[in-house]
C-alpha cells in the first residue's frame, strides 16, 4: 500500500473475541447472523506502525448491511465519511489512532492509521 511493505497474516479465529474491539466485532457478526466459524480474517500491518488493515470475509452479506451492523455495534464516536470514494465510518481504533470501517459485498475492512492518504490507498487496493 503506497510505499509501505506490509506483513500479511491469515488468522484462525478463536472461540471468543476477547481483545479490544472484540465485543463490537462479535455484536456486528451476531447482527449479521454470522458466527466466528463462518468468517475469515486477514491482517496486513506496517512493521513501522503507520498502517494496519483487517479484512473480514463475511460470506453472503451485502455492503450496506455490513456497514450498518458495524455502525450499530460500534456505538457513539463513529461518524459517516467517505474513503476512496466509498461510504465509510470513521472513529478511533483500540490504540487511539484514527480508524475507518468500510464494507464491500462479503467483506468488512477495518483500516487504522492517522494518515488519511494511506487509508485512501488501502481502501482503493
Amino acid at each position: 500500500v503506497g510505499s509501505l511493505d506490509l506483513q500479511v497474516a491469515t488468522y484462525e479465529l478463536p472461540e471468543d473475541l476477547d481483545a479490544q474491539g472484540g465485543a463490537e466485532l462479535a455484536a456486528m457478526l451476531a447482527a449479521l447472523g454470522l458466527g466466528l466459524g463462518d468468517v475469515s480474517l486477514v491482517v496486513a500491518v506496517d512493521p513501522g506502525g503507520r498502517l494496519a488493515i483487517g479484512q473480514w470475509q463475511l460470506p453472503g452479506r451485502d455492503a450496506e448491511a455490513i456497514l450498518s451492523a458495524w455502525d450499530d455495534a460500534a456505538g457513539s464516536g463513529w461518524e459517516s465519511d467517505t474513503l476512496a470514494g466509498q461510504p465509510a465510518l470513521t472513529g478511533r481504533g483500540a490504540d487511539g489512532s484514527r480508524a475507518w470501517a468500510m464494507a464491500r459485498d462479503g467483506t468488512f475492512l477495518y483500516i487504522v492509521t492517522d494518515d488519511r492518504s494511506l487509508a485512501e490507498a488501502a481502501a482503493g487496493d
